[in-house]
């Protein structure tokens, strides 16, 4: 065990507190079922995250009625068209489903859940990575799950390598090396060792997580 590494651990067994709010996402996260990153009909990434969009509103709304064009600009893409697409294989993989109301001269469409994530089924992405227009969906689902295992393990930094996240997220291992590279020279992830990884988010790196506990010492 190294030194930093042996601070961390000093650090979770005094400061449980400071692991926790170190992993804390303060801008919220976006829920995705597992089931949707393997899934055969849901290929795309935009998709994967339209449907936490998705998931989002039906928590707070009791019915969804949501044009694509407002998809669109939270999902932050220039296409209509692509909503429609994504929408499809959401639909196609039983994810959800669409219904339409006729009053007079307006079609409303309502969207509906049909996959709602059990606990610990869903990965957790932070809303900063979501906003950030030059996170690609892609990254933005890697981050999601460097985030939830170390919230899984209760960890400030977790040991994993891109086969693992290819895995989760049943892409190709170059792609997703390619992806980590990009996103630890953004700022977003950062890597100590080789298969070392931790997520930095807007507030809190983990270089100021150890330097407050040894100022405790």
């Amino acid at each position: 065990m190294d030194e930093k590494e042996a601070l961390t651990e000093a650090l979770i067994a005094a400061h449980p507190e400071a692991v926790r709010e170190r992993l804390k996402a303060s801008d919220g996260i976006l829920k995705v079922p597992e089931a949707l990153l393997t899934s055969r009909q849901v290929r795309h990434p935009p998709a994967v995250i339209l449907y936490g969009l998705l998931l989002g509103m039906a928590n707070k709304y009791s019915r969804i009625f949501v044009s694509n064009g407002k998809l669109a600009q939270l999902l932050n893409v220039k296409s209509v068209n692509s909503i429609t697409n994504y929408l499809k294989e959401l639909m196609t993989g039983g994810f959800i489903s669409l219904s339409y109301a006729h009053t007079g001269l307006k079609t409303a469409r309502q969207i509906k859940i049909n996959c709602i994530p059990k606990p610990g089924n869903y990965i957790g992405i932070p809303l900063e990575a979501i906003k950030d227009n030059t996170i690609t969906p892609l990254q933005a689902l890697i981050i999601g799950c460097v985030y939830s295992w170390m919230w899984k393990y209760k960890r400030i930094y977790i040991f994993i390598n891109a086969n693992d996240v290819a895995k989760a997220l049943n892409k190709p291992t170059k792609t997703i090396k390619n992806n980590i590279t990009a996103l630890a020279k953004a700022g977003y992830l950062e890597r100590f060792e080789h298969n070392q990884l931790t997520v930095k988010l807007q507030h809190c790196t983990i270089e100021q997580v150890i330097d407050y506990d040894l100022l405790d010492k």
